[in-house]
């Protein structure tokens, strides 16, 4: 819903999508079903960095991480990033911690880019009624749920709604690396705004990528290694709000950024990602 109503507004749309022959029967359905011709396929596969790489280096955009509101019940180990988990209790944990990862990834990815032109949002695009909500509850359960989710669930061009703000909105500029939901800004927990591990899991996610640690490598150092059960926010010495982006392009910004700023990749069927 987030890819059509883009097309319907003129957007020149990607489907970033794993399965080249999903992919591309749903850029062609989503191009008949809005007359507008520019939505194309590009092959994303989030479980390979490599695929990750050559999709980035194709593809500039604002940018707009989909968040959750479960990133409040997130909390960060730093020694267990790459843990494995079992079981649907830990399931749980980790999709709560990676959502905190997510909003606090916003947040340094806006420090990171200011002065670029490029800006970016963590979008929360609330409970929605997909295949998604269903797709890993037991099957004896699904019956029950099924009827309550239509009740009590959005639909999913509701859903979309909060993303489409992020991804279109002239005049946020000056928000970029905040957090969004029914498409207003909304104030964190500290963990959520903890810049100081935000900046840490910033270059713990690069060391994971394989994408090298550079000047960053001594702010990964703690002294005080954080265990299972500690929150993300130590005793951040920047409580103030969050740094953000110039709401204007530099003198260095690509040429074409009014352009390339409308574009936002969509997966058709994403995966929920264990952590």
């Amino acid at each position: 819903m987030t890819a059509l109503e883009l097309a319907r507004r003129g957007a020149r749309v990607v489907l970033a999508c794993r399965s080249r022959e999903r992919g591309e029967a749903a850029a062609f359905d989503l191009r008949q079903e809005s007359g507008n011709n520019e939505v194309i396929f590009m092959a994303l596969d989030l479980a390979s960095l490599a695929s990750v790489r050559a999709f980035a280096t194709a593809f500039l955009s604002r940018v707009v991480v989909v968040a959750s509101a479960a990133h409040r019940r997130g909390r960060l180990d730093f020694t267990r990033l790459d843990r494995p988990v079992v079981g649907w209790q830990q399931e749980l944990r980790a999709y709560a911690d990676s959502k905190l990862a997510n909003v606090l990834f916003a947040r340094e990815l806006a420090t990171q880019l200011e002065g670029t032109g490029v800006t970016c949002y963590a979008a929360h695009p609330g409970p929605v009624n997909s295949d998604l909500f269903l797709r890993h509850v037991p099957g004896w359960l699904r019956p029950l749920l099924h009827p309550l989710a239509w009740l009590v669930l959005r639909t999913p061009g509701g859903g979309a709604q909060t993303p489409l703000y992020c991804a279109l909105q002239e005049g946020i500029e000056p928000l970029s690396g905040r957090y969004f939901a029914n498409c207003h800004v909304e104030e964190v927990p500290p963990a959520a705004r903890d810049d100081r591990a935000a900046h840490r899991l910033w270059v713990a996610s690069k060391k994971l990528a394989g994408l090298g640690l550079g000047e960053d490598a001594e702010s990964d150092e703690d002294p005080h290694p954080e265990d299972s059960g500690t929150p993300s926010s130590l005793s951040s010495p920047h409580p103030e709000e969050p740094t953000v982006s110039e709401p204007y392009p530099s003198p260095q910004s690509p040429p074409d950024l009014p352009k390339v700023t409308h574009r936002i990749w969509v997966k058709a069927e994403p995966e929920p990602q264990a952590s």
